[in-house]
């Protein structure tokens, strides 16, 4: 309590010392935990988008930075507090953590069960080609191996993403039921995301490109493939 009894000097003083010392309450800016949602599965070969939500008290920065504890896979960052994670194309399970990025000592973990995807209703070895965005040629060649399916995408021309006439980008493709999913390597350093279907009779691969990274990013559209 100020005493007015000792002059407004000193009165005025004393509030310069409670309001330096926090007198009067006053927020903390501190993050409190985080919290992942990604569900407890994934299909050997395909994405799952896994959110992170970060709490706390006043101001703080709520983004996270995703890493891969163990089990392999690729991680693709979708904003400051999301990535899709790309299983492998093998069975087992994979741990991914979050790590606050306005306080490292916050950190969250969540671990999915990789499971086997569904038997093909089309093996989809072999050699592709159609129409991408129904203007310019394109080939697929898918390979099975121990791993999975091995596939190689290459055009028939010029393409800032691939690469020159002829250049391969090439991944592994995860297969499930009628479902495709795969990243394609290109020589340019770019990575090609492509999901899709399979249907019979007659043989048809249905491509949707979704997207990528480096000189590949924001590339879309569709491909229509027979063999």
């Amino acid at each position: 309590m100020l005493d007015a009894s000792r002059g407004p000097r000193a009165a005025l003083a004393a509030a310069v010392v409670l309001l330096a010392c926090g007198g009067g309450g006053g927020s903390t800016n501190a993050i409190t935990g985080i919290t992942l949602n990604g569900g407890s599965n994934v299909v050997a070969g395909f994405p799952r988008p896994i959110t992170a939500t970060v709490t706390g008290t006043g101001t703080f920065n709520n983004a996270v930075t995703f890493t891969i504890v163990s089990g392999g896979g690729v991680l693709r960052v979708l904003g400051p507090q999301a990535v899709n994670y790309i299983a492998p194309t093998t069975t087992g399970s994979a741990t991914i953590k979050a790590t606050a990025q306005g306080d490292p000592s916050q950190t969250a973990q969540v671990t999915l069960n990789i499971t086997a995807p569904q038997a093909p209703i089309l093996d989809p070895s072999g050699h592709w080609s159609g129409l991408f965005e129904h203007v310019s040629q394109i080939t697929a060649d898918f390979t099975l191996t121990a791993q999975g399916y091995a596939v190689q995408i290459s055009h028939t021309q010029d393409n800032t993403c691939i690469g020159p006439k002829g250049a391969q980008a090439t991944g592994m493709a995860g297969v499930s039921g009628s479902d495709i999913f795969f990243e394609a390597n290109a020589p340019s350093g770019g990575v090609l995301t492509f999901a899709g279907t399979v249907s019979t009779p007659p043989d048809r691969l249905l491509l949707s490109a979704t997207g990528g990274s480096g000189v590949c990013n924001g590339v879309t559209g569709t491909a229509d493939l027979g063999r």
